[in-house]
């Protein structure tokens, strides 16, 4: 065995001693995983560009780790999702916070974009959450215009003119998502994007991921 291969062992045992005297077998077990999961699902971003300009998160602010979802509100899978990340945010309560960006897929889902832009109006207005819960509470089968039109109704939200919406500042913050979804290479909803508190960026390929990253 050469010098360096000797010098790369002996740290490889010293790291393991480290981790193994300070947190266990399994709790280092437990953080190979992690960084294995990191390792195979990491895209090249930095969670400021995931994250985007959104400071309303859910959970708590100053959480380390930010999960990211871009969602369609006419998917169904993303109605899924929703009633999934609900579920999971409280057992990762100071440990993730939680926000959203539009990824509406206008080629088959007609009502997508309108309901993008709805979202945002609302969120200019300090209502997002609450247009946001209501949107996947409807059901997903029959979502049309009436849905967005009930949501803005129950939260005495100005309409949206789809005459105007490309001119609106709502508009531009769903295009501005979309074009980040593209740029990480995004091709579906619902898709999760994990921000670390390294800097490193991990697209998730499920939710169930997230409890094997943060520990």
């Amino acid at each position: 065995m050469r010098r360096n291969d000797i010098f790369t062992v002996a740290a490889s045992i010293l790291v393991a001693i480290f981790f193994l005297g300070g947190m266990g077998f399994d709790a280092y077990r437990k953080h190979l995983d992690a960084e294995s999961l990191i390792s195979e699902y990491r895209i090249h971003s930095t969670p400021e560009e995931v994250i985007g300009p959104y400071r309303d998160f859910r959970g708590e602010p100053n959480s380390p780790y930010t999960l990211v979802e871009f969602g369609d509100y006419e998917c169904p899978p993303c109605h899924a999702a929703n009633e999934q990340v609900a579920e999971l945010m409280p057992s990762l309560k100071g440990k993730v916070r939680f926000a959203f960006r539009n990824f509406p897929l206008t080629s088959i889902h007609p009502y997508a974009m309108r309901a993008a832009i709805e979202a945002e109006a609302a969120r200019s207005l300090g209502k997002f959450w609450a247009a946001h819960d209501g949107l996947y509470s409807a059901d997903a089968s029959s979502f049309n215009a009436d849905t967005i039109t009930n949501v803005e109704r129950s939260l005495h939200l100005p309409p949206v003119a789809l005459a105007n919406a490309e001119r609106t500042t709502a508009a531009a913050a769903v295009h501005n998502d979309m074009s980040e979804a593209r740029a990480i290479r995004l091709t579906g909803t619902p898709s999760f994007v994990l921000c670390c508190p390294d800097g490193r960026v991990v697209h998730l390929s499920s939710l169930s991921q997230l409890g094997k990253i943060v520990q």
